[in-house]
């Protein structure tokens, strides 16, 4: 999804505060009757992190902890 953004000069969304996530979930596309949007946040060394290198501080993102997928 990244290389997808940034092949059209952009980037994933990386979200600081309550006003910038309420902006995107008040954008994002419906699809099979559910909204969706792509992130900027993956799991590094068990921890959420936002590709900008910041750490998840508010966890509403997402309800399930960090997995490696190990």
């Amino acid at each position: 999804a990244r290389e997808n953004c940034k092949g059209k000069i952009s980037d994933l969304a990386v979200v600081i505060n309550a006003a910038e996530k309420k902006y995107i979930s008040e954008k994002s596309w419906k699809s099979s009757g559910e909204k969706g949007y792509w992130i900027g946040l993956r799991v590094e060394n068990g921890k959420w992190k936002w590709v900008d290198g910041s750490y998840l501080t508010n966890n509403s993102w997402i309800q399930q902890p960090p997995s490696d997928g190990l």
